[in-house]
């Protein structure tokens, strides 16, 4: 054996070394193949006595893999395997620790992993780690503690590791029910509180050294992830924590040494500790603890006190950055645990103490998200401190009521007032929008704080009431009645965008909107619009501007429906905004998103058609208009112009749709009426649409190919699909589906296609009820069969074909299954994307074969069809030799989709299936060059079949995959 295990460390070594993907691969079989053999075990002790380290690691990793499968062994073979890792451990720490270290870990993982398994079957692995890297044993706590007393510094710090590396192994277990939890709380927790005592011991004694007390505290913060969620009769109780907690309690204490960096380390480490502890099960902290860590992080003159005015609020805040978090997130921590004691006492000193040190952490300047991160994790805290009172506003009432004070329901009002004006104004200065270098690089994140401190704001306003609402109308309407500049623009746009959040959530609620009439009446009469509509196109950010006051604009809905604000349904602003190119496209779409939305509350159906019509016209004029000055070719921008008008009239349509709950406020004679007008479409608006989609999508050379185009094009016809109404730009099916055709055949881009047939997979999902079969069988002709040479040159496309039949199948069956080209066509192509390299693909031929052989909407005369199909036009035997034949050849990723269409088949025709398998395996090419024997194929048929399509056919599946394809399967532990 010794000349394989050469060759293996040759390999090792090689594995190490190279770069070459499939080379990793053919030595990685090779090793997983004998480390599982039953040579597994000398293999590792061979490698452990090797002069390399990666060689020596890989015999770790080996005894990993001979314990994960280890099945029932005895106790000698288990004390056996122990000894030979502690020996193996041994001459690691004698040779040289320091460079072996990544092999000791990995040792002792081992150790620990074989007691974890078999806890009632071996010793304390601490006892063989110990005698190990010492030499010693021990018998108790007392003479753990005298063994651990003799260990050298560096050996200590291993023992602390393995202590660590112990815990992390239970935790990452995941099993609260193993045996393995009451022998640790017996046996072994009580050995690491004797080590801590020892580091108390050595602290007082003032022969601590660093490396020491790090180590500890790393090793703490491991085992305080496992014991909070230890529950039952095996529950911690706060006693055994203490003296964990006494330690950790000892570097929070006093004077914080700001010049130190070790010892600020050591705190971090302290804090985050505390952090789970309260996090987990604060009850492990006694109210004597609780109490200290309060004073000591927050009292005047104490160490967290001389923390925040020498590190936090300074210029030193960056330099300590990790530090600055930890106390932060502790300080939420514990604050968020005494909210509804801290929202009773907002009036006494302590607590105003408490709520300034969180203020001074959320004003700390800076762009979030660039220059701090604070503020977005205090945020959490403030919203909570708010929700209190606005969830508990009877016990506070309670509070109030049962004060002697008469004055104090006044000064309890007014502190909270103040406490949260304050808090918001940071906030409103926070989300601000910064300089463009930093929007844009930051976009994501500093939207998602946004939208964050918008909830709060939120919640405020339900607290505070309308003086909230109108001092930040106040704001608005002063400013743009005065002195609107760009240098107010951000105040501006922040003020804004929590107004129209506010008005979003408020839209539910009848009565809360019409307490908020006067104050968008005084924003509008104050020339707002204007002002927004002059903003300069060369300023970095007026897009995202605009964006935002059209985003208010749209939240005014009930403003606009209302007798005061009809009058300020500013459609000549839209239509300048439309005819003036230099105006950024997506505000401009946005823009008409808005406009539709409010001229949609418009109860004059000749009033609402006059003003969508306009609207429309203008878009054809202009459209016309551009194409008359462009020349043959056009450039960027005129090009964006052109799609922008297209985009615009998808903004209409959706902007038009009526929601549900405005449907069911309408009486049925309306209802009747509306969709009787827009059918009728007395001014023809939805004629002009067409004629504009169509000149730029299929008649206008320089955009008829244009991938973009046809999208939004196809954007047009979708908008409309579901309206119960029907609305001003609800097509007939027979529009779409000869819109569809006629483009189809227009088109030579295959980027295109795609959205053509997501166009009448959308028809389909909506309106199928309501579709005659001809006129599907029509679409099926045109965009299938009269292109189907065009159609196989792109995988793209022939996923949309097949996604296409997939969805009319899933909907209503009888529309194309029995039809010729369905048989004819449509089957073959499904049939060939079995075998597709393309996982995309794969998937979508998945959906089809598993819709159309269970059928669920199927009537009998389509069940009938679906059974001659099967059976007597032989694709039941065609389909299962293709398929069985394409999964075997698939990639790994690609299984999954398989698996459904097997599961599908076996279901429906379980009697016809085994035979149709059978005739599938005696095809040469179906497992040719496998290993599979007539046994291994005998028994897949068998343990296949006995499926009956359940979930357990997919490891069935997998299992022969694995096997014809020479793979085995493995535990991603191996390395």
């Amino acid at each position: 054996m010794e000349q394989f295990f050469e060759e293996a460390e040759k390999q090792i070594e090689a594995l190490y070394s190279t770069s070459n993907q499939e080379q990793v691969t053919h030595l990685s079989k090779n090793l997983r193949d004998l480390q599982r053999s039953e040579h597994g075990q000398a293999l590792a002790s061979y490698l452990l006595q090797s002069q390399s380290v990666n060689s020596r690691y890989f015999g770790a990793l080996s005894y990993a893999v001979v314990i994960q499968h280890l099945d029932q062994p005895s106790d000698e073979q288990l004390n056996e395997l122990i000894q030979a890792i502690g020996t193996h451990i041994h001459q690691n720490v004698k040779v040289s620790m320091g460079q072996n270290l990544i092999v000791l870990r990995k040792l002792a993982s081992d150790l620990s992993q074989i007691f974890i398994r078999f806890p009632n079957n071996t010793r304390n692995p601490l006892a063989t780690f110990i005698q190990a890297i010492s030499g010693n044993t021990f018998d108790d706590s007392l003479s753990f503690a005298s063994c651990i007393a003799n260990l050298s510094a560096d050996l200590f710090i291993l023992l602390l590791l393995f202590f660590a590396i112990f815990v992390e192994d239970v935790t990452r277990l995941n099993d609260y029910r193993s045996a393995v939890h009451s022998v640790i709380k017996s046996d072994i927790y009580p050995l690491l509180v004797t080590c801590v005592d020892y580091v108390k011991h050595l602290l007082s004694q003032r022969n601590l050294s660093h490396e020491i007390d790090l180590e500890t505290s790393k090793t703490i913060a491991s085992w305080m992830t496992y014991v909070p969620n230890i529950g039952g009769e095996l529950r911690y109780s706060a006693e055994e924590v203490a003296p964990i907690t006494e330690y950790l309690m000892i570097h929070l204490d006093g004077d914080c040494d700001t010049d130190n960096e070790s010892n600020l380390q050591l705190c971090k480490e302290c804090m985050a500790v505390f952090s789970e502890i309260l996090e987990s099960d604060a009850a492990l902290l006694s109210m004597e603890t609780k109490s200290a860590l309060y004073s000591n992080l927050f009292d005047e003159g104490k160490w967290g006190h001389n923390f925040l005015n020498q590190i936090v609020f300074t210029n030193r805040r960056e330099e300590f950055d990790e530090e600055v978090n930890a106390y932060v997130y502790l300080a939420i921590v514990i604050a968020q645990l005494n909210s509804i004691r801290l929202s009773k006492t907002i009036l006494e000193p302590k607590t105003r103490n408490v709520l300034s040190i969180l203020y001074r952490l959320t004003a700390i300047p800076g762009v979030p998200h660039i220059d701090e991160s604070i503020s977005e994790q205090t945020l959490v805290f403030w919203e909570e401190f708010a929700n209190i009172y606005v969830d508990s506003e009877d016990l506070v009432e309670i509070l109030l009521e049962n004060n002697d004070d008469p004055s104090f329901a006044d000064a309890f009002n007014d502190e909270r007032k103040r406490i949260f004006d304050e808090v918001s104004k940071i906030y409103w200065t926070k989300i601000q929008i910064p300089k463009a270098s930093d929007y844009y690089s930051s976009k994501a994140d500093f939207l998602s704080y946004r939208s964050n401190v918008a909830d709060f704001f939120l919640v405020v306003y339900n607290l505070l009431k309308a003086p909230f609402y109108e001092g930040l109308t106040n704001f608005i309407a002063g400013k743009a009645e005065s002195n609107f500049s760009e240098e107010h623009i951000a105040e501006l746009e922040s003020t804004l965008f929590l107004l129209y959040k506010i008005n979003d959530d408020s839209s539910y609620y009848e009565s809360q909107t019409r307490a908020l009439i006067p104050c968008s009446q005084r924003i509008f009469n104050s020339n707002i619009i204007r002002s927004f509509q002059s903003l300069p196109s060369s300023l970095d950010l007026t897009v995202v501007y605009t964006s935002t006051f059209l985003q208010y604009l749209n939240s005014n809905e009930f403003y606009f429906a209302s007798d005061e604000g009809f009058n300020h349904l500013g459609e000549p602003v839209v239509l300048e905004m439309l005819k003036n190119p230099e105006i950024d496209s997506l505000v401009r779409s946005r823009m008409f998103n808005a406009f539709s939305v409010i001229a949609r509350s418009i109860t004059d159906l000749e009033e609402h058609a006059r003003i969508i019509n306009g609207l429309i016209t203008t878009i054809a004029d202009a459209a016309r208009s551009m194409i008359g000055a462009a020349s043959e070719e056009l450039n960027e921008g005129q090009e964006e112009y052109l799609i922008s008008l297209i985009s615009c009239i998808v903004n209409i349509a959706k902007g038009s749709g009526l929601p549900d709950e405005t449907i069911d406020n309408m009486s049925e004679e309306f209802q009747a009426r509306f969709k009787e007008f827009w059918i009728s479409d007395p001014l023809q608006t939805k004629q002009v649409v067409l004629l504009i989609v169509e000149e730029l999508s299929m008649n206008y050379p320089p955009l008829r190919q244009k991938t973009i185009v046809i999208e939004k094009a196809t954007q047009v016809f979708k908008a409309g699909l579901g309206e119960k109404l029907n609305g001003p730009l609800t097509f007939s099916n027979e529009t779409i589906a000869e819109y569809a055709i006629k483009v189809i055949n227009t088109l030579e881009n295959p980027n295109a296609v795609p959205y053509v047939f997501a166009l009448i997979e959308s028809l389909i999902c909506f309106n199928f009820r309501e579709l005659e079969p001809a006129l599907v069988q029509q679409l099926v002709d045109r965009l299938v069969s009269d292109r189907l040479s065009f159609l196989k040159t792109d995988p793209d496309m022939m996923k949309s074909a097949i996604d296409l039949s997939a969805k009319i199948i899933e909907c209503k069956p009888s529309l194309i299954i029995h039809t010729d080209a369905f048989v004819n066509i449509i089957l073959h192509f499904a049939l060939d994307g079995l075998s597709a390299n393309e996982t995309f693909i794969v998937k979508s031929v998945s959906k089809f074969w598993t819709n159309f052989t269970s059928l669920k909407k199927g009537t009998k005369e389509d069940q009938d069809r679906i059974n001659d199909i099967f059976l007597q036009q032989n694709l039941g035997e065609v389909l299962t030799k293709k398929l069985l034949q394409a999964f075997l050849k698939a990639p790994r990723s690609s299984l999954d989709g398989y698996y459904m269409i097997f599961r599908a088949i076996i279901g429906k025709f379980t009697m016809q299936f085994k035979q149709w398998l059978v005739n599938a395996l005696r095809e040469p090419e179906t497992t040719a060059g496998s290993k599979a024997t007539e046994k291994d194929l005998e028994m897949f048929v068998h343990r296949l079949v006995v499926t009956r399509g359940r979930r357990a056919a997919n490891e069935v599946l997998k299992s022969f995959w694995l096997l014809v394809n020479g793979f085995v399967e493995y535990n991603t532990q191996s390395f």
